[in-house]
């Protein structure tokens, strides 16, 4: 299944404006397959569409592409996914917003996308991120602008990216801050280990004893059992490891009172959606053209039965002859 869906997507990567719809159209429509295969220079890639997958049967077909054209219809049928990740070409750059100090906000709420959406874009996001990194190798270290990933509910998003991040981060200037509730919820610890371990600064609020047993070694000797479980409401310990590793130590939140103005919110969207939008318009305009390609073409079809039909005709004339054969047979 891996192998399928890679050789599609690198397949997907090599015509004009590919996108996530390219690759269901590579699985699903042989047409489709066989016209882009003819336009295919790499002789691997195209090895695999007009000998490995086309070989295959249709039981075997079934079975290996239906788990991703399930999935990969999922998002596309879904409006709101579907606008996003079917555009022509995407409004922002990450590289840029990392190279001129700009700031991204991104809300990827379950309650909004629901879980399976939120996930999916969550990890788009970040490996757009870690691609936007390393092409930072091209820029001089020294004029590197420092860029900082603040993430939320980091185990909704706990993937294998944010290990390279934390460990391979800081020579990009990348910084990331990842908040969760607890261990539990992170079901991959090799993330988690990797993470905490390449940290210079935990903090840790009122815990589970089980999530004590993971922190204390990064506090110990200032922090005993049992202090963790026992902190009060809004207290905390945190260590922190520059030049030098320092002691850990304790201390108390201050309360932050911030005024909300709706107008400065109203402005900044209306600002994006006019610099670094396409009007929805614009995008189901485009969605309409694109989905139109894949429609059966119902006049040509109708040519062909003409044809077909005509052919008949042409081949039954000769049955008329048959008196002089029966003619001969008498004499």
């Amino acid at each position: 299944m891996e192998h399928i869906l890679r050789n599609a997507t690198l397949t997907a990567l090599l015509t004009p404006n590919p996108n996530i719809y390219t690759i269901q159209r590579l699985l699903t429509d042989k047409a489709y397959q066989r016209k882009v295969a003819l336009t295919l220079k790499d002789p691997v890639l195209k090895q695999f569409w007009q000998k490995e997958f086309a070989l295959m049967g249709n039981m075997q077909l079934s079975s290996v592409t239906a788990p991703l054209t399930q999935r990969l219809g999922y998002f596309i049928s879904t409006k709101m996914s579907r606008h996003i990740l079917l555009q022509e070409k995407s409004g922002i750059s990450i590289s840029q917003i990392m190279d001129e100090g700009k700031i991204l906000l991104v809300n990827l709420s379950k309650g909004d996308l629901g879980e399976d959406q939120s996930f999916f874009f969550g990890t788009i996001l970040t490996s757009f991120i870690w691609m936007a990194a390393y092409q930072r190798t091209k820029i001089p270290e020294s004029e590197r602008k420092d860029f900082f990933i603040y993430v939320d509910e980091f185990q909704n998003f706990a993937t294998p990216q944010f290990s390279e991040i934390s460990s391979e981060g800081r020579k990009f200037h990348i910084s990331l801050i990842a908040s969760h509730q607890n261990i539990a919820q992170i079901k991959d610890k090799d993330i988690l280990k990797e993470v905490a371990g390449n940290a210079n600064t935990i903090v840790c609020f009122k815990d589970s004893p089980d999530d004590e047993a993971f922190i204390l070694p990064f506090m110990d000797p200032e922090v005993e059992k049992g202090d963790i479980v026992n902190l009060a409401p809004f207290h905390f310990f945190m260590k922190v490891t520059g030049d030098e590793s320092e002691e850990a130590f304790s201390g108390k939140n201050v309360p932050i009172e911030v005024t909300s103005s709706e107008k400065t919110r109203d402005e900044i969207i209306n600002y994006t959606r006019q610099h670094y939008a396409t009007p929805r318009a614009k995008v189901e305009q485009y969605l309409e053209k694109l989905f139109e390609e894949d429609k059966p073409k119902s006049v040509k079809a109708e040519k062909v039965k003409e044809v077909t039909s005509e052919t008949k005709t042409k081949r039954r004339k000769p049955k008329e002859q048959e008196p002089e054969t029966e003619k001969e047979l008498d004499i």
